[in-house]
């Protein structure tokens, strides 16, 4: 069923987790049903939605009730990320910057003469190590 917005509203009968699996698109009456999936989605979603009820010969609560309590779904649940990801993400990126300054710095100083050869050299290579160092699962 649609309410005014166009969210699909899909009435789930209070235990549901008890209804036999082999039963499938039983008409559920109001005194079962007792609360109310309600979620948006694009209107081509709904439309194909509606399409597959359309030609299944239910409604599209029975459409998504037959999908959950017969298990024809797949689940897949997202990447749990360490909590200390971001904060290393954050220093990985603050120390790839700092190097990049650091080789900008040197450059600018070797071109104007401020360097000599071999110092720009060591430089780059110490520059060269760190980068590889923060590189090395990428």
């Amino acid at each position: 069923m649609v309410d005014a917005d166009d969210n699909l509203r899909v009435t789930v009968p209070a235990g549901a987790d008890r209804v036999n699996k082999n039963a499938t698109n039983k008409r559920v009456s109001s005194k079962e049903s007792s609360r109310v999936i309600s979620f948006r989605v694009a209107e081509s979603v709904r439309a194909a939605f509606d399409v597959k009820a359309k030609s299944a010969g239910i409604t599209p609560s029975e459409l998504f009730r037959d999908f959950i309590l017969n298990d024809k779904t797949k689940v897949i649940a997202k990447e749990v990320i360490h909590p200390d990801y971001r904060k290393l993400l954050f220093l990985h990126q603050k120390a790839s910057n700092n190097i990049n300054q650091l080789a900008l710095r040197a450059n600018s100083d070797h071109r104007a003469g401020k360097l000599t050869e071999s110092t720009y050299q060591q430089i780059l290579e110490s520059l060269d190590l760190l980068n590889q160092l923060l590189s090395v699962n990428k």
